[in-house]
C-alpha cells in the first residue's frame, strides 16, 4: 500500500524533476517508509513505499523489468500474487523480489491488459513502456484505491489524491463551484462519476484503465463489469451456506498474506466479527509461513463511552470467543477541535466528522501495525441497512399484497431500529397495513396527470447561491435480462454507486492518513459476483437480515452477535457538535470568508448554526457539517497551493 504520482510530457520536453518530487512528498503520509522516483525523458514516476510485503531493497519502487523496458508504480495489494507467481514462472518468467508488484509486471508483459481480469485484488497502478513510449494506468474493479489524472496540451500528471497536484505551477487549482455545491447538496453523488472539485482533475472510475502516449490524448477503456461476471447460485439454501462459506473463507485467507503485523477493526457487529473470527481460525488452524500467513491478528475497537454508539461489550466477546487479543480506542481521547483540519485536508472530500475510524486507524499506526482487515462491503452485499430492507418489504405490497411477509419485514425493521426486539406482532401487523394503504395512495397519485412537481426536502439545497452540477454520466444499472431480483438491481446499485464507493473512499483516506493499510474480504470479486445472484430469500427472509452471512457463521460467532438485528452507527454530528467541535464550527461560521461566499448564503447558515448551538437536539446539524467542511477545505487548499508555490 503506498502514496502514487506520476508525469508524463505531452510535447517532447523533459520532465522536471523537483515537478514530481512535489507531488510525491504531498503523499507522503500514505507511505511513509521510503520514497523512489525515476525520471527518463518525458516520463516521472514517483512513489512513497508503505513496506508490507518484501520489506527489503527488492520490494522498493519504482520498479523495472526487463531489463528496463516496463516501469511500475503500484498502490494495493494483488491477494493472489502468489498463484500468479507460479504459474508465471512455469512460463519461463524469473523474479528478483518477493512481492506483489513485479508479479503485475510479469503479468502485464505476458497477458497484455488482460491481466487486470487475473488479479484478486485492490489497486491503482500506472505502467511505463519505455519501448513503446505508452502510459497505462488501472484501477481496481471497485474502486477500494483511489487514482486521480489531470491532461492538458503539455502535460498528463496523476497521483493518488488530489492535494499532490496542488504544488505543481501550471496545475490551475480552482475549484469548481458547481461541483462544490453538488458535494454539498448530495455528498454521495460524486464518488462513482469521472467529476471532482478541482478544475482539471478526473477520477479515474472504478473497473476502468487508461492509456496515453506523448503527443496523443488519454483514452479511457472500461475493463470491468460486475454483471457479465455473475456466479449464478446452485442447489439448496443449505448448498448455498457451505458455498458462501467457502469463497468468504478464502477471502479473508488471501488478505492475511503480510510480511508485518496485521490487525482487523472489531466493531461488535456482524460484518467485522465474521471477519475476526474467520481470520483468527485460519490462523490457529495452520499458520502457513509458505502462504504469507505469518501473524495472529489483533482486534481493535472503537469506544463511545456513555453513548448508545458503544458496542464494547459485544465487539470484546467476539474477541474472547476467537481468542484474539483486543485493544479498545477511546473516541473521546483529546479534543477533536485539534484534529479537524488535518481530518478535513486528509479526506479532501465533503463529509462528516467520522472521528471514530480516524481514531482507531491512529492507535493502530502507533501500535505498529499497518494492515487492517475491515468488514465494507457487506450491508451493500447482503442487505444490511435499514433503507435496504424498507425497499424489500414495500416490494411486498403489490401487484398482490404479501401482508405476512412484509409483517416480517416491519418486525425487522423494529429491531434494526431498536424499537422493540421480540417476534412478529399485531404491531408489525398494523404497521404493514398502514405501508400498503400510503404507498396505493401514492401510486395512484403518481399515476394522476398533474402541472404541479413535487419539492424535495429542502436539507442543504435550501442555503446554495448556485446551481449543483448536474451533468453527471449515466449511472450503471445492472441488465435485467440477466435475470436479478428487484432486491438485488438495489443491492447492485447501492454496491457500485449509491453507498459504498464513498465509503470506500472515506476510509481509504482515514487510514492512508496514518500510513495503514485496511483490507475487506467481502470486496473479493468472486464472491461480490455470487452474493448478487444470490435469491433474495437467502438474503432477507426468515426475520433475519443477511441471512446466508448468519447461517455461515453458526458456531463460529457468539450467539448473541450472531442474531443481533441493532444497527448501531458511529457517533452523530449532533454529540460531536454538542461537545468539542462546537468553537471550530461557530468560529467558522462566523468566519469572513465564510460569509462572503458566492456558492451558499453564508448568513443563513450561520444563523442556524447559532440557533443549534443552543440547542439540545440540533437543528439541521449534519446540513451545517457540509458547508463548514467545504469551505475549510477550499481554505486549507488553497493555503497549501500557496505554501508549495513559494518554496518553488
Amino acid at each position: 500500500m503506498c502514496g502514487i504520482a506520476g508525469i508524463l510530457a505531452l510535447r517532447e520536453n523533459n520532465v522536471c524533476k523537483h515537478d514530481l518530487e512535489v507531488m510525491t512528498r504531498a503523499l507522503a503520509h500514505r507511505g511513509p517508509d521510503g520514497e523512489g522516483m525515476h525520471v527518463d525523458g518525458p516520463v516521472g514516476l514517483g512513489h512513497r513505499r508503505l513496506a508490507i510485503l518484501d520489506l527489503g531493497a527488492t520490494g522498493s519502487q519504482p520498479m523495472f523489468f526487463a531489463d528496463g523496458r516496463y516501469w511500475i508504480v503500484h498502490n494495493g495489494e494483488i491477494y493472489n500474487f502468489l498463484e500468479l507467481r507460479e504459474t508465471l514462472a512455469g512460463l519461463g518468467y524469473s523474479f528478483r523480489s518477493s512481492s506483489d508488484t513485479e508479479v503485475i509486471l510479469a503479468a502485464f508483459i505476458k497477458w497484455g491488459e488482460d491481466c487486470q481480469l487475473r488479479f484478486n485484488g485492490m489497486w491503482a497502478f500506472a505502467i511505463w513502456d519505455a519501448q513503446q513510449r505508452r502510459l497505462f494506468l488501472s484501477r481496481d474493479r471497485f474502486g477500494v484505491k483511489p487514482l486521480f489524472y489531470f491532461s492538458s496540451r503539455e502535460y498528463f500528471a496523476f497521483a493518488s489524491e488530489m492535494k499532490a497536484f496542488l504544488p505543481l505551477p501550471w496545475f490551475p487549482s480552482t475549484f469548481r463551484l458547481p461541483v462544490v455545491a453538488r458535494a454539498i447538496e448530495a455528498p454521495y453523488s460524486l464518488e462513482a462519476t469521472e467529476h471532482c472539485m478541482l478544475d482539471g482533475i478526473m477520477r479515474l472510475r472504478a473497473g476502468y484503465s487508461l492509456t496515453i502516449e506523448p503527443g496523443g490524448a488519454p483514452r479511457v477503456h472500461r475493463w470491468w463489469r460486475t454483471d457479465e461476471h455473475l456466479i449464478p447460485a446452485t442447489g439448496d439454501f443449505g448448498c448455498q451456506v457451505e458455498e458462501f462459506r467457502e469463497r468468504f473463507t478464502d477471502a479473508v485467507r488471501l488478505r492475511m498474506r503480510s510480511d508485518v503485523p496485521l490487525a482487523c477493526t472489531l466493531s461488535g457487529g456482524l460484518d467485522s466479527g465474521s471477519v475476526s473470527v474467520t481470520a483468527a481460525k485460519i490462523y490457529g488452524d495452520s499458520p502457513r509461513p509458505a502462504q504469507r500467513i505469518q501473524y495472529p491478528p489483533v482486534a481493535f475497537t472503537v469506544s463511545f463511552p456513555g453513548t448508545n454508539h458503544d458496542e464494547r461489550m459485544h465487539a470484546c466477546s467476539v474477541a474472547r470467543h476467537a481468542g484474539m487479543e483486543s485493544i479498545v480506542v477511546d473516541s473521546d481521547s483529546g479534543d477533536a477541535s485539534e484534529v479537524a483540519d488535518d481530518f478535513i485536508f486528509q479526506c479532501e472530500e465533503v463529509q462528516g466528522p467520522n472521528l471514530g475510524p480516524w481514531l482507531i486507524y491512529r492507535e493502530m499506526s502507533r501500535a505498529g501495525i499497518k494492515v487492517c482487515l475491515d468488514g465494507h462491503g457487506g450491508d451493500e452485499l447482503l442487505a444490511g441497512y435499514v433503507d435496504q430492507v424498507r425497499f424489500a418489504r414495500d416490494l411486498l405490497m403489490f401487484p398482490v399484497p404479501r401482508l405476512r411477509k412484509a409483517a416480517q419485514m416491519t418486525a425487522m425493521l423494529r429491531r434494526m431500529e431498536c424499537d422493540g426486539e421480540g417476534p412478529v406482532s399485531f404491531r408489525d401487523w398494523g404497521s404493514a397495513g398502514k405501508i400498503y394503504g400510503w404507498l396505493l395512495r401514492e401510486r395512484i397519485l403518481n399515476s394522476q396527470e398533474s402541472h404541479q412537481c413535487r419539492v424535495p426536502p429542502a436539507g442543504a439545497t435550501q442555503w446554495l447561491r448556485i446551481e449543483p452540477f448536474r451533468s453527471l454520466e449515466p449511472l450503471e444499472e445492472p441488465l435485467r435480462e440477466k435475470g436479478l431480483s428487484p432486491l438485488a438491481i438495489r443491492l447492485y446499485r447501492d454496491f457500485h454507486v449509491d453507498d459504498l464507493p464513498t465509503i470506500l473512499r472515506e476510509f481509504d483516506r482515514y487510514s492512508m492518513a496514518h500510513g495503514v493499510e485496511v483490507r475487506s474480504p467481502f470486496l473479493d470479486w468472486r464472491l461480490v459476483c455470487y452474493c448478487l445472484s444470490l435469491p433474495s430469500d437467502a438474503v432477507l427472509a426468515g426475520g433475519q437480515t443477511k441471512r446466508i452471512l448468519r447461517e455461515a457463521m453458526r458456531g463460529h460467532l457468539p450467539e448473541p452477535v450472531r442474531t443481533r438485528a441493532r444497527k448501531i452507527p458511529f457517533k452523530s454530528f449532533g454529540e460531536w457538535w454538542r461537545g468539542s467541535l462546537r468553537t471550530f464550527v461557530l468560529d467558522t461560521v462566523n468566519s469572513a470568508g465564510f460569509l462572503a461566499s458566492e456558492i451558499w448564503d453564508g448568513p443563513a447558515v450561520r444563523a442556524t448554526a447559532e440557533r443549534s448551538a443552543l440547542s439540545d437536539q440540533p437543528d439541521k446539524a449534519s446540513f451545517i457539517l457540509r458547508f463548514v467542511v467545504a469551505h475549510r477545505l477550499m481554505e486549507l487548499f488553497r493555503s497549501a497551493r500557496a505554501a508549495s508555490l513559494r518554496a518553488h
